[in-house]
């Protein structure tokens, strides 16, 4: 049997769909040189109410698709992360699945490259200058050259992420609820950290 809506209660909500759609625009952004995007990172803080620290390596593909895994000692990857349109898969040393996580949309893994994800959003100038982008999910704050500011996501326990740009790279503090810890990345190879100030300005 095919589940057929009565178009008659649904129209209110085909009307505010619609006005939000009205509301909302893209942002156009290249992506040429971004993927690959390789980098080295290290991780402090706490999540679990028990303190970590640790380094790793990622290599982000395209916008749906990466990999990251954390070392323990000797170099041994102790934990691996793929991310796959979607689909966060946590595997152990000898790849025993630990976990399978559903991310809100499927192009998440972009933001580690500087890359915002697509899908309906909504867009605004704030009174610092920065974009924010809405989505059904969370929001997107983006700096002048739209590279990731802040980003907030709905859910039981709400999740704060902020980005700041250094010398040597990006640090990435992320608070949800309890967990707390940031997370320093040493950019290799492509990604629009470096380039986003000579890209933007090629497009004025």
């Amino acid at each position: 049997m095919v589940y057929r809506p009565d178009m008659k209660q649904s129209f209110p909500l085909i009307v505010f769909l619609i006005l939000i759609m009205a509301g909302c625009a893209t942002v156009k952004i290249e992506n040429k040189n971004v993927f690959p995007f390789r980098a080295g990172f290290k991780i402090r803080g706490t999540v679990s109410n028990s303190g970590i620290d640790l380094d790793g390596a990622m290599l982000v593909s395209s916008p749906e698709s990466g990999v990251l895994q954390l070392y323990g000692p000797g170099g041994i990857a102790v934990n691996t992360l793929v991310m796959d349109d979607g689909t966060a898969r946590l595997t152990d040393t000898w790849n025993r699945e630990i976990g399978s996580y559903k991310v809100p949309v499927k192009n998440m893994a972009g933001l580690l490259a500087g890359l915002p994800p697509s899908g309906l959003r909504c867009t605004k100038k704030n009174e610092k200058g920065e974009t924010e982008m809405k989505y059904l999910w969370g929001n997107i704050v983006l700096d002048e050259y739209l590279l990731p500011v802040r980003i907030i996501m709905k859910g039981n326990q709400h999740t704060n992420a902020v980005f700041s740009r250094m010398a040597r790279g990006i640090d990435l503090m992320i608070t949800r609820g309890s967990d707390n810890f940031i997370v320093n990345i040493y950019p290799i190879e492509g990604g629009r950290w470096k380039d986003a100030e000579s890209e933007m300005q090629d497009v004025r």
